[in-house]
C-alpha cells in the first residue's frame, strides 16, 4: 500500500528539469498532459509554440519508426538471453499475457455497445454490422493510420455520420506510427519494478496483441465518433439504420 502511495504522490515532479534528467517517465507525462492543457486554452495565441511542437512531433515519430526497425534483432537476443534463464512455469505465465489483452479488448467492445446504447440511444448490433470492415482493417493492418480511409468512409457512407464530426475525431484518436506503443512500454514498466529484461518477452508476442488493441482503438473512436454526432444532431437517422449513403 505505501508503494503505491509513493508512485502517485512521485507522478507530480518538483520541477521541470528533472524528470527530464533521471528519465523518469510518469513525470514526464504528467508534465506533456500538462502542457497540452494549457496549449488548448491558449489556443490560437501561440502559433509559433504549436507549430514548434507540431514539428517536433513528426522528428520523433521518425525516430521511433527507425527505431522499432531495428528492434526485431534486439528482441530476438533478449528473448534468446531470457528463455535460457528462466524456468518453464515463468514462461507459460508470459503467454497467458495474450488471452489477457484479447479478453480485457472484448470487455472494451462491450463498453463501447453500452455506451452507444445508453448515450447515443442508438442499436450497437447496427454499429458493429456496418463498421466490420474497418475493424477488420485494423486487426488486419495493425495500424490505425493505415485504416483510417476505411475508417472514415465507412462512418461517411455507412454510419451517415457528418463530415464536420469524423473529419475531426477520428484523426485525433490513431497513432501516428505502428507498434510506438513498444517504446512506451519499455520505457513506462521499469517505473513500476517489473525488470526491464522481461520486456523481451512481452515483445516478442506484441505483434499478436497489437492487432486487436488496433481493431479496439479504431472501434473505440469510431463509437465515440458516432455519439457526439448523435448528440450533435449531426447523424443520419435514415442511413444509420437502413442503408448506405449514396
Amino acid at each position: 500500500m505505501e508503494s503505491r502511495e509513493v508512485t502517485i504522490t512521485d507522478i507530480i515532479p518538483s520541477d521541470i528539469i528533472n524528470p527530464f534528467l533521471s528519465a523518469n517517465m510518469l513525470q514526464i507525462i504528467f508534465i506533456a498532459v500538462m502542457m497540452g492543457v494549457a496549449c488548448g486554452f491558449l489556443s490560437d495565441k501561440i502559433t509559433i509554440f504549436k507549430d514548434f511542437l507540431s514539428d517536433g512531433y513528426q522528428v520523433f515519430s521518425r525516430l521511433t519508426v527507425i527505431i522499432i526497425s531495428v528492434m526485431p534483432l534486439a528482441i530476438f537476443c533478449a528473448m534468446a538471453k531470457m528463455v535460457l534463464a528462466t524456468d518453464l512455469k515463468s514462461l507459460l505465465s508470459v503467454f497467458t499475457w495474450v488471452p489477457t489483452i484479447y479478453f480485457g479488448d472484448i470487455l472494451m467492445m462491450i463498453v463501447y455497445s453500452l455506451l452507444i446504447l445508453l448515450i447515443g440511444r442508438l442499436n450497437p448490433v447496427t454499429f458493429f454490422r456496418k463498421f466490420y470492415p474497418a475493424m477488420l482493417a485494423g486487426f488486419t493492418f495493425a495500424s490505425s493510420n493505415a485504416a483510417l480511409p476505411t475508417s472514415m468512409e465507412t462512418c461517411d457512407k455507412s454510419l451517415g455520420v457528418s463530415k464536420k464530426i469524423y473529419s475531426f475525431s477520428l484523426p485525433l484518436g490513431a497513432p501516428g506510427v505502428p507498434g510506438g506503443t513498444l517504446v512506451c512500454i519499455s520505457m513506462l514498466v521499469p517505473q513500476i519494478g517489473i525488470p526491464a529484461e522481461a520486456i523481451s518477452l512481452i515483445m516478442g508476442l506484441y505483434s499478436l496483441v497489437g492487432m486487436m488493441q488496433v481493431c479496439t482503438n479504431v472501434t473505440g473512436d469510431a463509437a465515440v465518433t458516432l455519439i457526439v454526432a448523435r448528440s450533435e444532431g449531426l447523424l443520419d437517422l435514415d442511413v444509420y439504420n437502413k442503408g448506405k449513403k449514396s
